[in-house]
């Protein structure tokens, strides 16, 4: 099998958002311990997803197109899918579980129980998650049109100390629930199941362009879901030396009162998390309230240092922020 990533693994914009939050909340601000175990949730998903990768790099024969982080909509329904891999014969999804300790798959009520430290927590059960996953890319590839491949799912839990059993009788947790290292057994008996070729390759390639261009990343405004205002946030450029804002600003350079001088690549991290948190343009007045820069002048300067794009006369110029991504 050859693997090829055609939307490769990288953060979710999620996470980027949260560290930016993160990076601007005060430390001693109420909401913080909320976006903090918010960011370690992501956090620890992202690396199961990323420890996955491993497992799909080993060439051997027929290709496999492989997607993360893909985000479709099909009527008012929208379902986020952690790999999708393609091949001519069939489509896999994957879901990625980073769960560590014992894990129970209970069938009776669609439920797993892990224990961990002493410490039992029940969580939804990612068999009828990924099912539903399933049952929407079917309606999705029909609505595009894309011919009857057959559709495959696993579960995959990432952390390889994990124990793992289920409910007696429950054959769906024995079928599609795996170790990351038994995936490519897997892959191998799919293609024994399916050996007949549904996409020829000009389909393929119709596919993979359709996916890319109808993914859909998730924008979520942290602010209003922490019930946070931009005045909530600490302004100036955060030195990534000491962690504290930056307020000096002499001849076109930044000036740490703690460690000494900050780089423009400062500047850059604040405009992507101002990208992050609040919005794709900025004006050079909301640029000098957000970063602490002392005048009209030294914003200009920073702008045209940056060659943002910018669109409007010198009185209402608004200036766009490429996004972090």
């Amino acid at each position: 099998m050859i693997f090829l990533f055609i939307k490769d693994i990288s953060p979710p914009k999620i996470i980027l958002s949260l560290e930016a939050l993160l990076r601007k909340i005060p430390v001693n601000h109420p909401k913080r311990p909320f976006v903090e175990e918010a960011l370690a949730i992501r956090n620890s998903g992202y690396k199961g997803e990323l420890s996955l990768k491993f497992y799909l790099s080993a060439p051997q024969f027929d290709p496999y197109f492989i997607f993360h982080n893909l985000r479709l909509e099909i009527g008012s329904q929208t379902f986020q899918i952690d790999f999708l891999i393609i091949n001519n014969n069939y489509a896999l999804i994957l879901e990625v579980k980073n769960y560590s300790g014992k894990l129970f798959f209970d069938k009776q009520f669609n439920q797993i129980i892990r224990t961990l430290n002493d410490k039992t927590e029940c969580f939804l059960d990612p068999i009828t998650q990924v099912e539903r996953q399933h049952e929407l890319l079917e309606k999705w590839f029909n609505h595009y049109k894309v011919s009857e491949i057959p559709v495959e799912h696993l579960v995959i839990i990432s952390n390889p100390s994990t124990i793992i059993t289920a409910s007696p009788g429950y054959d769906k947790a024995y079928k599609v629930v795996c170790k990351s290292d038994q995936i490519n057994n897997k892959l191998r008996r799919y293609e024994e199941k399916h050996s007949k070729k549904v996409l020829q390759p000009k389909e393929i390639t119709r596919v993979k362009k359709l996916l890319l261009a109808h993914n859909l990343p998730l924008n979520q405004d942290l602010l209003e879901k922490y019930s946070l205002n931009q005045t909530d946030l600490v302004s100036g450029v955060i030195c990534p030396r000491c962690l504290k804002p930056s307020y000096g600003f002499f001849r076109r350079k930044w000036l740490c009162e703690n460690c000494g001088e900050i780089g423009v690549e400062s500047v850059q991290q604040a405009l992507n998390d101002y990208c992050l948190l609040i919005g794709t343009e900025i004006t050079n007045k909301e640029l000098r309230e957000f970063l602490r820069i002392p005048s009209q002048r030294a914003a200009t300067a920073i702008l045209s240092k940056l060659k943002l794009p910018s669109t409007g006369t010198t009185s209402n110029r608004v200036y766009k922020i490429p996004p972090p991504l």
